[in-house]
């Protein structure tokens, strides 16, 4: 099973480090990877939308007052909600959107909002493939602050960039992007 200290020891590795035991060991290495390490699977979340950390729910009531211009429809996003993927109205229909702060506006009322989640065990669930992207990323990140060594940053964020695409890849032949009148609304996970 995954975890943030196997994905950490994977990237410490690939740097030529020593393993840690865990994110709150007294090394360098431990502190580096526990202060990088949130904010990097965040933003490998954000960048990859990977299909284990989307949620599909139902928004609440449209905001007041309603906003200004050819989008007055706002809606609260949630508060786990590090990038909205797509929205829309029961009845499956796909309506213009856009975030603004954390807000999600439209042309037309919004019933439901598909996003990608910061919260849980998704250290659990993720793919393999995210898994080495996140490695990767997460040495880009840790690479000066462990070894000294400003080169290798560029190194490691061309490995993210291959993994990611490849990531990207196994994502996009997971299904279509159309929503069929058979899928089902689901509140939480």
């Amino acid at each position: 099973m995954t975890s943030a200290v196997n994905i950490a020891n994977q990237a410490l590795l690939m740097l030529g480090e020593n393993a840690i035991q865990s994110l709150d060991e007294q090394t360098t290495e431990a502190q580096l990877a526990n202060a990088f390490y949130a904010d990097t699977r965040n933003y490998v979340l954000a960048d990859l939308k990977p299909p284990f950390a989307r949620l599909r729910v139902a928004l609440s009531d449209a905001l007041q007052p309603p906003a200004i211009g050819t989008t007055p429809n706002r809606y609260a996003l949630p508060v786990d909600c590090l990038v909205a993927v797509s929205a829309g109205t029961l009845d499956r229909s796909y309506t213009n959107w856009v975030v603004e702060g954390r807000e999600i506006l439209a042309q037309q009322p919004l019933q439901w909002i598909t996003y990608v989640s910061s919260e849980g065990d998704l250290e659990s669930v993720m793919d393999p493939m995210f898994v080495k992207a996140l490695v990767a990323y997460l040495a880009h990140d840790l690479s000066f602050g462990v070894t000294g060594d400003r080169t290798e940053k560029t190194d490691y964020l061309q490995i993210y960039a291959l993994r990611a695409g490849e990531a990207r890849n196994l994502y996009g032949q997971q299904g279509s992007t159309q929503v069929t009148s058979s899928d089902e609304l689901q509140v939480g996970r």
